[in-house]
This record gives C-alpha cells, structure tokens and sequence, in this order.
C-alpha cells in the first residue's frame, strides 16, 4: 500500500463475506487439496425415483428432500481431522496414486469390529498390512503411506441401515430384500441423515433404506422463542420430571400431544395443562376400577373353569360376546351400547389412521373428549344402578362389563404413549383377578402381554400372517361399530335433556334448582310418522304407554319417572299437577310436576317417588336391603 500511495485516489475498509470456522469463530485458510468423493450426479435420478415411492409424515414435508438430491454438488465425503472413521486406503509414495483394495478393507473392518479404530491411527504400515498384500501388490511397507482422512460423520450415519437391517452382512453390498419401516428426525435431517441414508442405499442397492420418513418439530417456549443458554429460557426433562413429582408419562404426553408440529412450546404453562388432563385420566380409570372390586370377567362369561384363563384371552372373549351377533350372556341397555360404539370409533380411527401417522396428539385428544362424554352423560345415567341396585343385578353388571372392557380398551391404545400410567392399571387389574381366581398371577408386563401371539390360535385369521395380542383385542372391540344407532339415540336424549332444563322457568318453588327434572314424571308425544324419534323413544324406554322409573331415558333426562306414547297431546291440568309443555323438533314434552308435598325422596338412593312407603325408603332399595344379595354383600 505504501508504494501504491503515490497514485491513489481513494482508501476506505470495506466488509465482504469469508469463511469461518463455526467452532473457533476464526478465518479458514482455504487452499487445494486431493479428497474423496461420491458421484452424486450418476444416483440422483435413480434417488428421486424411489423417493417417489416414500410416505413422508407430514405429507407437507415431501417436497423438502428434493433440492438435496437433484441440485446437490459432488459429495465430499473425506476429512482432514483427527478423530472419526478411518479411510482405510494406502498410496503410493512413488506417484501418490491409492490402493483401494477390497480384501483389505474386509481385513481392517473385522478389526474395527473388535478392536475399535484407534490401531489404524497408531500402528505402522508394517504392522498394520498382513504379509499377503505386499505380496498381491509386489511393494514393501517402506513404498506406502497410510490415509490420514477420516469419513464425513454423515456418510457414517448415511450407512445405519447397513449395519443394522444387514447386520450379517454388513461387509459386503447387501443382498437381503428388508427396509427400514421409519426414520424418525426433525426437519433439518433432509440435507443430513436422511438424504445421505437415500444416496448411499441408492448406490449399494438400489433402493430406498425406509419406508416412511417421519418428521418432527422443535422445542421452544411458551413464547416460541429458540431455547438457547444465552436467552436462559431452556428447560430440561429432568427438569419437567422434577416439577411432576417424577411422572415421566406427563412429559411423555406433551411430547405426544405436540404432535408433528414445527414448533413444539415448552414451559410451565404447556406442562400445567398436559398435567391436569393427565390426572383428568388417571382420575378416571381410578374410578371405573374402584367399581370392579366385586366384578369377575369369568363370571361375568358364565365359564365353569376359573383357571387357565390369561387376561388377554378374557378381554378378547368378553369383546366378543357383548358383539351384536354373540351377545346371549347379556343384556346391554342402549346407554351401555353407545358407550361401546364411542370406543369403537376411537378404535378404528387409531387402527387405521391415527397410528400409522403418528397422530398421536389426536389419540390423546379423542380419549379425553370421550371421557368427558362417559363421565357427562354415562356414569351420571348409572351411578343409581351401579351404587343402589342389589350387587348381582344384570344392569350392575354390565355396567361393570362396560367399565372393565373401557379400561381394557383405554389401556391398549395408550400403553404406547403413557407406559407408567397403563403398568399401573394393569397392577390393578391382576389384583382383582387374582383375589377372585386361582393361579391369575402377573407374569408379564402391559407391553409383552400386548406384544405376544397368544391369542393367534384362538382367532380366524391367516396362520401364516401372525398378529399380536395388542392387534387382535382391538380387533374385536371395533365390532362395536354395530352399535351406532344406539349411540345416536343417547346423543338425542342427552340434547333434549338440557333443552328441557334451560326452558324450565327459573324461580318456581316446585322446580328444584340443582336437578330440576328429579321430582318430575315426564311425558312425551310424538306424532305417529315420526319414525326416528319412535325408534331413539323404543331403544331408550322400550315399554311404550307405561310409566318406569328405570329405562335408560329415565336416566338420562334424571327424571322421577317418564313414560311416552304416539298421537296427540291432551292437556289435563290438575290442582296438585304444574304443567310445563314444550315442542322440540319432532317431540311433544310435557313435564309435571306434583304440587305440594306429593313425592318423597328415598333416604337410601335420593330418588323422588309419587308414594311414600315404609321408612321413606322406595320400592327398589326396600327390596334390595331385604334381599339375600344385600347380606351378603
């Protein structure tokens, strides 16, 4: 500059883009050396091709591969560092020239195998080479050099399917038809693991190394800001296990319940809420199992030999036989059908959809929606039955029936997801068995019974196709789907039940405030041609034209008593009857209810009757605390 200074015109510092080193944050000396590369020119069409033929998960992800494979540059899969794989070729000192030998590199790689790679670093090329190859390659230790260059980490992980799905034969090009079923990584592994797994397959054997690609998202705060040491915002499992009084599952359930999102929030907040519908859930089975302390699968199945029998086999059985085809040891009412459907639902769509596309967020999601469902609408219908019906009872049973198969079936579907949670209920489960029968001992965990291929014999599928106990226990629970109807029909009674309620006037003294339907008998009418709401009214309160106090409509609507007919509605006002009359879709409703001090409430059950019998206790609880079943239990 200062022999140029006599002729300059103008002098500044200007800034323009150099390489840096990522590690060190220093310039990087560029300059020209010999390395190794793979053509990616002569794979790429052939990559693509079979890239076609790839399910990627999201399906909005697919396209993130291609710029990687059609536009990607000659890769360079050599390094100049000193720790990694070895590139185990010599070169001729006369004219640097290599030797690539293939039975060397068998030779070296069964050493690597046993040894590990640090002998290739340390050793001399006359310790290193067996006598045989000076010989095949008429030179001495004294005229080669050893490769100094270590392969790129990504041709490494590039080769995972090698040694994993050909394991036995990973030395050679391998020759065994498997494919990875998935290859589970976040987005940036396009231009990584998952693109160099693609390329090297396609060289080695012609195909694709996976199936499915699976692509997940990135943790960052509730504000979704990156988490990094420098913002202090990060968070980690230990962390999260910690605040939970160590429950992995509720951390294992914001991961799940993420889903495949790009950004993933993670804070107090996300892990507050995944808590309190987990021990919404936890809560839930707690109670359904609390109910089964007097209840036996093999009793219920009416089976003679109360040995033998494993759980999986009980639950397959009792799938089976409250079917619509095979339900003769029972004797479902609507109410415990709709239940059965909703769960068959939920079924088929994580059979078929939801778990073969890691939806797992949605699994989670319909299993809280539908219990919010059983406890809204089923438990409140059932609770009388369940607590104040003689214990034998056929509805206290299928009642029973109904909570032992949700729990079942709860269990299978989340055993993946929440593992702790589900062992825990399947604890409780062999401890009821095996306080009613003989040698029901637990042997195994959830996920091996799940994962066995016991019940494969018992089923007719294809023998040599075998599927798992998880597969064929879920199987039969979709058979429910038979009972949509029944599940319609609840839904309708369930909707007429709060219209009823939000059009009762407010402020009557007659009306309780907290159950305004319980001291109520209520009628309904419908016109002849009314054949949906004849067939939901047949299902739900099967005598028509008679008052029960019982039927599952009465139940639901929790009303004192119903009773319901076809024609016209005829008003009959009474001094000791208030009338209220409502017209909703196709149904007439008229609800009364008594005047002055016309019903009693039982001391035993709560529930109003129109008559007041012995002790103010109602028929039903009079003939359950004289009955034999009450002393016995």
């Amino acid at each position: 500059m200062k022999l140029l200074e006599p002729i300059t015109i103008h002098k500044e510092v200007i800034s323009h883009s150099y390489p840096y080193d990522w590690r060190t944050q220093k310039p990087v000396v560029i300059r020209l050396s010999n390395q190794w590369f793979v053509d990616t020119e002569k794979i790429s069409h052939f990559a693509l091709e079979e890239y076609k033929k790839v399910n990627v998960i999201p399906a909005s992800h697919k396209h993130s591969m291609l710029p990687f494979i059609s536009q990607r540059p000659n890769w360079c899969i050599s390094r100049q560092r000193a720790w990694g794989v070895p590139i185990p070729v010599l070169f001729r000192r006369s004219d640097n020239s290599p030797i690539v030998d293939y039975d060397l590199i068998d030779h070296i790689s069964s050493r690597v195998a046993s040894e590990g790679s640090d002998f290739w670093f340390t050793e001399t090329c006359d310790r290193l080479i067996p006598e045989i190859f000076w010989k095949k390659w008429s030179l001495a230790s004294h005229d080669v050099y050893k490769s100094t260059e270590v392969f790129d980490v990504w041709f490494d992980s590039g080769l995972s399917w090698l040694c994993v799905i050909n394991s036995s034969n990973y030395s050679r090009l391998p020759c065994s038809n498997l494919v990875a079923d998935t290859y589970l990584e976040g987005h940036d592994q396009f231009r990584g693991w998952f693109s160099a797994s693609l390329l090297l397959s396609i060289a080695l054997t012609g195909r694709a190394p996976f199936k499915n690609l699976v692509i997940h998202g990135f943790a960052a705060d509730s504000c979704g800001r990156k988490m990094s040491k420098s913002l202090g915002n990060g968070i980690t499992p230990k962390e999260i296990i910690s605040s939970q009084n160590g429950c992995v599952d509720i951390m294992r359930r914001w991961a799940c319940f993420s889903g495949l999102d790009p950004i993933c929030h993670l804070g107090s907040k996300e892990i507050n809420q995944n808590a309190a519908s987990y021990k919404s859930l936890r809560n839930s089975l707690r109670f359904m199992t609390g109910n089964l302390y007097d209840f036996c699968p093999v009793t219920q199945l009416n089976y003679n030999e109360k040995s033998n029998y494993s759980l999986s086999k009980l639950t397959l059985d009792m799938a089976n036989n409250v079917s619509e085809n095979n339900c003769n040891s029972f004797c479902l009412t609507a109410l415990d059908k709709a239940v059965l459907y909703s769960l068959s639902t939920i079924i088929s769509n994580s059979l078929n959809t939801y778990y073969p596309q890691f939806r797992y967020n949605t699994i989670l999601a319909e299993i809280d929606q539908f219990l919010s469902y059983l406890s809204s609408v089923y438990i409140t219908s059932v609770k009388d039955r369940l607590y104040f019906n003689s214990p034998d009872d056929p509805s206290r049973r299928n009642t029973q029936t109904v909570f032992w198969l949700t729990v079942e079936c709860v269990k299978a579907l989340l055993a993946p997801i929440l593992p702790y949670l589900m062992e825990e209920v399947e604890s409780v489960t062999w401890n009821l068995l095996s306080s009613q029968l003989n040698d029901f001992n637990q042997s195994t965990t959830l996920l091996e019974r799940y994962s066995s291929l016991s019940l494969h014999n018992y089923c007719s599928v294809d023998k040599s196709r075998p599927c798992s106990d998880w597969t064929l226990c879920l199987s039969a629970m979709n058979r429910w789907d038979k009972f949509k109807n029944y599940s319609n029909y609840v839904n309708t009674a369930s909707s007429l039940f709060h219209s009823l309620t939000n059009s009762l006037p407010k402020g009557d003294e007659h009306i309780p405030s907290t159950s305004p339907l319980s001291s109520a008998n209520v009628h309904i009418t419908i016109p002849t041609k009314s054949q949906e709401v004849y067939h939901m009214l047949k299902a739900l309160h099967p005598l028509e034209s008679c008052v029960s106090v019982s039927s599952d409509l009465c139940y639901i609507l929790r009303a004192s008593s119903i009773s319901w007919s076809c024609g016209s509605y005829e008003d009959k006002v009474t001094d000791t009857v208030g009338y209220y009359h409502f017209n909703l879709n196709d149904m007439q409703v008229s609800v009364t209810f008594p005047l002055g001090n016309q019903t009693v409430k039982c001391q035993r059950c709560n529930r109003h009757t129109n008559n007041n019998f012995k002790d103010n206790l109602c028929p039903r609880c009079i003939q359950v605390l004289d009955g034999s079943s009450f002393a016995k239990h």
